[in-house]
Order: structure tokens, then C-alpha cells, then sequence
């Protein structure tokens, strides 16, 4: 099954005037070697997002900065929460190949690695996370040259809400001060937590629109009795919570590039925005995150700046798919690095005429199994553990509220098969490192699982 043939695949990579084609080729045009700066927002829905979502205006820095980068309008994370999510972003691996799925799953030491690839080429390379679930705990400092930790834990290998405290106010200064002292060039990669709940902004963020309606509030115990019962504006409050942290958040990122265009470092960094995961909001009659793997929570903002690459022109716009797997490999070659050969993600710019593959995602806890593949404008889901298979067409008003049979229509039937295929493929590839007692995602009834939902046929 060919990827490159199929209608569906064919796309115009930058919505600009086709000269931005011709600089593709280009590359970069000055030999020095660039910072680089990642910057996670933890539960960052891509329509939280002005550049996203036009009628919202309360992420005026986050939009000021997609007006000089490029803005992937399709990119998505490959798991439902951060550790798997992000540690398929460090290692562009798929969760079934770096196997940090689980509460008690750590990052593997073995496994391919973004920050070991920069500190072994001359990069001084920093982890500041204010998100535990991405720490040294779980193995995240791995090829860091240093972690800096902005939580206190309160009891060993277990999350508690109120240890999610540091503000992204305060990771910004942290981060501005290691940028200050340490040499270059850096590869900083910063985890910032807040609009991840409980939504608490403070008071002069909160527009409380909604809060005498509602008369509920951002913290768990109240999420939680949202799901039994709530009204319209109990939704409306919650949401709005939410958007006033990441207009929190929005300052605070504005600082941090404001901070590098005062020092003359913006234009030496390439700098890369996005979000971990999403955030559901009862789309499905669901909150949250970590418990499927919609539309909500996987699509997330993406946006990449590097003015000194012509490859990267400021203000464009692609629906080119880009799954968080892709973003190590990009970012090497950006900065003309060594790509390891046992990646799953490949670069943005491998194939600026061709077609890119599907964006596969996966979601393992103790009591499920799913698995997404996705290319606009279809999706399929597979429930393993129900052996259920859903195919959807994301251009409805929610993606996933209706699904239908795609033997109905032969372009949405050659898409099935080829998603299965890439699924298939993936699952079954062996890995150059294997992990000892690896069990999730693999197993025995892979192959008839497949056979069973048409993947032969």
C-alpha cells in the first residue's frame, strides 16, 4: 500500500503563494550553530489558540510568535498524557517502542534520546520541568547535562495535585537565569504544567463570566463531582478556568521571548512551541485527558521559529500532519545533526514534494488498549480490548461523535486499509534495542487481531 499515490495523502505544504516552495530547498544560511529552545505547555488544546481558533484573543504572545514561525495546523501528540506523550517526543519513538506507558513506567536509558544526541555534539543541554509526571523520577534527565525540578513531591512514586505548583511565571525566570549563565549553544528543554488541572488562576486572570451561574471551581474534588452531574454553565466555568490559566501561561512565554530578543539570542534560537497532550471538556462526556484518544486531546499546537532557516519563513501555515515523534528528527536537521537510524518520526523536510505517513498514537493503562491512526481528513480508532474499530471523518463538528463504515466510500476504504497497514507495520517492526519484559501494546494475539479487522484485505 503506497502512501504517495493516495488522493487523500496529496496536500500543498505551506497555504502561502508557491514562491515559499522554491526555499525549501534552501536550508540554512549561515553556519552557526543555533540554540535550542522547547517549550511544553502541559494540556495545551490546540483551539486554546488564537493562531487555532480566531475568536479567541486572550493568547496575544503565543500569536505574536506564530506570526513569525511556521504554524502546523495538524500536529499531534502520540499519546493521552505526559509521560508517554513527551517521552515519544524525546525519543521519536512510538509508545509501543519506548515502553513509558504506566503510572510506574520510567524512560528507558537505552533508547534513543534528544538531549544525549545535543550534549554529545557540543550543546550544553538543560531539562526544567514544572510537571512531575516528566522528571527524574521517571528516568526524564536522561542525556541531560542538568535538571532542575520546580515541584516538591510529597510522597514517593505517587502524583498529588497540590504538588503541581510551580506557575509558568516562575519557570520562566528559572529559565531565563539558566540561559543567562550556562555556555553556548544550549538545548533547553522547558515543561511548563500550568493550564493542567485543577484549573486555579489567579484572581486577576479569571474573567468569571460564569462563576455566579455556576458556582463550581477548578479544583479536583469539583471536577470530579462534575462528571456525575453539572449543567451547561458548570462546562462554561470549567473552560473558562482553564483558558485563564493558559492566558497565564501566554504572559509568561511572552516574557521568555521578549527576555531573548532584548539579549540579540530570539534570532540564534530555533524555538519550538507546543503542547504535551490536549484537554477534553465533556466533548464526549469526558474531562480531562488520559482517557481516550480524541480529537480534543491529541490535537495540539505546534510552532516552530528559526528566521535564520529559509526553510522555516515566518507567518506560514501547513496541514502537512506532524506527530510529535517527527519533532527529534526535524530539529536535527535543523541544526545538521546526526539522525539515529531506529527512529519512528522522521523529518519535516525529508520530503518536501511527497506525501507524509499517517500519525499513529497509542494509549496502554491497566485496563485498555487503544490505537489511533490518523490522516486528514479520516481517523481510525481500535479498541483492542473490545476488539472495536471506529473510522471517522474529522471535517463533522466533533470528529469522533459519529462514526461509519468506510467499505461505504473507496477513498475512506483505502484509507482504513492503510492505516491498518501502518499500524500493522509499526507494531510489528522489530527494535534495534529491545526492552527486556516489554509486554505493552505486543503480544501474542497481535496478528490475528489484525487479520481480524481486515488488515490482510
Amino acid at each position: 500500500m503506497g502512501w504517495y499515490s493516495h488522493p487523500m495523502m496529496q496536500f500543498n505544504r505551506w497555504l502561502l503563494t508557491p514562491s515559499v516552495l522554491l526555499l525549501l530547498s534552501c536550508g540554512e544560511i549561515t553556519p552557526q550553530r543555533p540554540n535550542v529552545l522547547i517549550y511544553v505547555v502541559s494540556s495545551l488544546r490546540a483551539d486554546a489558540l488564537g493562531v487555532y481558533d480566531s475568536s479567541r484573543t486572550d493568547t496575544p504572545h503565543f500569536d505574536e510568535f506564530a506570526a513569525d514561525g511556521v504554524i502546523f495546523e495538524e500536529a499531534y501528540a502520540s499519546s493521552a498524557w505526559a509521560r508517554p506523550a513527551l517521552a515519544s517526543l524525546v525519543s521519536g519513538l512510538y509508545p509501543w517502542n519506548h515502553d513509558t506507558n504506566r503510572l510506574d513506567d520510567r524512560l528507558p536509558a537505552d533508547i534513543p534520546n534528544l538531549a544525549r544526541e545535543f550534549s554529545a555534539n557540543g550543546y550544553t543541554s538543560g531539562l526544567i520541568t514544572a510537571n512531575p509526571d516528566v522528571g527524574p523520577l521517571f528516568g526524564f534527565d536522561e542525556g541531560f547535562d542538568e535538571s532542575i525540578e520546580l515541584y516538591t513531591r510529597s510522597t514517593p512514586g505517587r502524583i498529588e495535585p497540590l504538588e503541581l505548583i510551580a506557575t509558568s511565571d516562575v519557570v520562566t525566570e528559572v529559565a531565563l537565569k539558566w540561559i543567562e549563565e550556562r555556555p553556548r549553544p544550549f538545548f533547553l528543554m522547558v515543561l511548563a504544567v500550568d493550564p493542567h488541572a485543577p484549573y486555579l488562576p489567579p484572581r486577576d486572570h479569571d474573567p468569571a463570566r460564569f462563576r455566579a451561574a455556576s458556582g463550581v471551581d477548578g479544583r479536583i474534588a469539583s471536577l470530579e463531582r462534575l462528571s456525575d452531574t453539572r449543567t451547561a454553565a458548570d462546562e462554561d466555568r470549567i473552560r473558562e478556568l482553564y483558558q485563564a490559566e493558559v492566558n497565564l501561561n501566554d504572559k509568561s512565554f511572552g516574557r521568555l521571548i521578549s527576555e531573548l530578543r532584548r539579549t540579540n539570542q530570539l534570532d540564534q534560537t530555533i524555538v519550538v512551541l507546543t503542547g504535551d497532550h490536549g484537554e477534553s471538556f465533556w466533548e464526549y462526556d469526558l474531562h480531562g485527558h488520559r482517557n481516550d484518544l480524541s480529537q480534543e486531546v491529541l490535537h495540539v499546537p505546534l510552532i516552530l521559529r528559526y528566521p535564520k532557516d529559509r526553510r522555516l519563513p515566518a507567518g506560514a501555515r501547513t496541514q502537512a500532519p506532524m506527530a510529535s515523534v517527527d519533532l527529534a528528527p526535524t530539529l536535527f536537521d535543523l541544526t545538521r545533526l546526526p539522525t539515529p537510524s531506529d527512529l519512528d518520526g522522521r523529518s519535516f523536510f525529508d520530503s518536501a514534494s511527497q506525501a507524509r505517513p499517517p500519525i499513529l498514537a497509542g494509549l496502554r493503562t491497566s485496563s485498555e488498549t487503544l490505537l489511533a491512526a490518523m490522516y486528514p481528513p479520516y481517523k481510525l480508532l481500535w479498541d483492542r480490548n473490545k476488539a472495536e474499530l471506529s473510522f471517522f471523518d474529522m471535517r463533522v463538528t466533533l470528529p469522533e461523535a459519529e462514526p461509519f463504515d468506510p467499505r461505504s466510500n473507496a477513498a475512506a476504504d483505502e484509507a482504513r486499509k492503510d492505516f491498518l497497514d501502518a499500524l500493522g507495520t509499526s507494531l510489528t517492526k522489530p527494535l534495534k534495542t529491545p526492552i527486556p519484559g516489554r509486554t505493552d501494546f505486543h503480544d501474542s494475539t497481535l496478528t490475528p487481531d489484525l487479520k481480524a479487522l481486515g488488515y490482510d484485505s
